[in-house]
């Protein structure tokens, strides 16, 4: 920071010096002297509206800004209502990086910022996560003003904010807390913010991955969500309006919303935009979905190799070649393999390479005697159904509980089954997200919760969802509506 009362000499050194100005290409700086006083102007080259910058130096050029710099430009010549001053250097040169430009005046302890900026951006379109038969196809970008925007378009409310935080020692990327006035938790709004400005991380160049990690307060083997993560502006003003804190990432089209218990990650945005009659029953697919997509591999496996009586006709056609269970996790990871393969691949070839994937190379697998055919098929079932769970994130954790199980079923029989759910369920129940029961609300059970989660009710329905948060943790109290 430049020491109080510098001239314009050191100050513009201080600043040539920490940006990398002769350094960085991409460091737009300008002196220049009209009548009898310095200017330095400065500015990041792709991040500003060009026009509107030449305009400001051109002004300047035709006979500077007078005795009193912030007056002029906001009320006279430029007419430009976003200028702020400062003096500290730091913050000036953390501006200028965030897009606006900067102008250092000799005479005057004000730095100047014009926000000028202008980001490198794509239009919204639907994200190819989150599609829905019916309802608004915009999604968010990259850029964090204009994800904001889609959010207030939808919630015309005052009280909605939308504080800036900026993070990362190297990166101090924009992270914005947008919460509901007098609606959401003031205790949790402040624990969200707390912990945001707590992350002590070099870069958050992931973007939403690096603070979700930071403030979600999960270990490194723990892969069961407490925030979920979307890409719709509806979704995003639809939890604001459940009591829940929304955190937009600049760079990133990805928000985190939380808390989001266990089964509050079965919703999807479609439930909202069919009848309640569908929105229940999708609800209920999806349900039958995580248990199949969870079970149904490992209890076919410990049906035939252990067997029931009564269920003597599950179990492979023909003696397998190899053990099932092995069977099993090469068929698990052979799908994630060809997974990532269509991920990586180009569009053009990812359809191909899918059909080759699964029919050919499935095909001469079951023929070889490398897999046996039931092997396939539910494994195959297993995979689809996880797909079918909106929340990615819990989709992925319950795959690892699915190996996990068929690995204890394959080692232990009945017992692996059984135990492994049990301690599943044990672990669950000693979870919370950001004080709230994860399995909440069967623990601690609340009937009329449950029933807003599993049925979809009209949205003719008056709103009790924060209400229900707030009441299951004391130390989030007050505030609701």
């Amino acid at each position: 920071m430049a020491k109080a009362g510098a001239s314009f000499d050191e100050t513009v050194k201080d600043i040539n010096e920490k940006i990398g100005v002769g350094v960085s290409f991409d460091i737009i700086f300008k002196e220049f002297t009209v009548s009898g006083r310095r200017y330095a102007t400065y500015f990041v080259n792709g991040f500003g509206q060009d026009l509107l910058q030449l305009e400001i130096i051109r002004q300047i050029t035709q006979g500077g800004l007078g005795e009193d710099p912030d007056r002029f430009l906001r009320d006279t010549r430029l007419s430009y209502p976003s200028t702020t001053t400062t003096r500290d250097v730091d913050a000036f040169i953390l501006e200028i990086f965030s897009g606006p430009m900067g102008i250092v005046v000799e005479g005057s302890p004000d730095l100047l910022i014009l926000d000028t900026r202008s980001y490198p951006e794509r239009n919204p379109s639907e994200p190819d996560t989150e599609r829905v038969i019916t309802g608004p196809r915009d999604g968010f970008v990259e850029t964090i003003l204009f994800n904001v925007a889609l959010v207030r378009r939808r919630m015309r409310d005052p009280n909605l904010r939308a504080e800036l935080v900026h993070v990362g020692e190297h990166t101090k990327i924009d992270v914005a807390v947008a919460w509901i006035e007098g609606y959401t938790s003031p205790a949790l709004v402040e624990q969200v913010k707390e912990r945001v400005r707590a992350i002590r991380a070099a870069g958050v160049t992931m973007a939403e991955e690096a603070i979700e990690e930071n403030i979600g307060g999960r270990t490194m083997w723990d892969p069961f969500p407490k925030m979920r993560i979307t890409e719709r502006p509806d979704v995003v003003a639809e939890n604001l309006m459940e009591g829940r804190v929304a955190v937009f990432v600049d760079t990133s089209p990805m928000v985190i919303l939380l808390p989001v218990p266990y089964l509050s990650h079965i919703h999807s945005p479609e439930d909202y935009h069919v009848s309640p009659a569908n929105g229940t029953f999708l609800r209920w697919v999806t349900i039958l979905a995580l248990l199949i997509g969870t079970w149904v591999t490992p209890l076919w496996l410990v049906l035939a190799t252990h067997p029931i009586p009564a269920l003597k006709v599950i179990g492979p056609s023909s003696p397998p070649t190899y053990p099932l269970v092995w069977q099993f996790i090469a068929a698990e990871v052979g799908i994630d393999i060809i997974r990532r393969a269509i991920l990586s691949a180009p569009s053009t070839i990812a359809t191909a390479m899918s059909i080759l994937a699964a029919v050919i190379l499935g095909q001469l697998a079951t023929k070889a005697n490398i897999f046996t055919p039931e092997v396939l098929v539910y494994s195959s079932i297993a995979a689809v159904a996880l797909f079918a769970v909106p929340s990615i994130q819990l989709g992925m954790a319950h795959r690892l509980v699915r190996i996990s199980l068929i690995v204890l079923t394959g080692i232990f029989g009945w017992y692996g089954l059984i135990g492994g759910s049990a301690a599943l369920f044990a672990y669950l129940s000693t979870m919370t997200a950001w004080g709230i029961p994860y399995l909440w609300p069967l623990i601690p059970f609340d009937f009329s919760a449950l029933a807003s989660i599993l049925i979809r009710e009209p949205l003719t329905y008056s709103r009790k969802g924060p209400r229900r948060l707030l009441r299951l943790n004391p130390r989030h109290g007050g505030g609701a509506a």
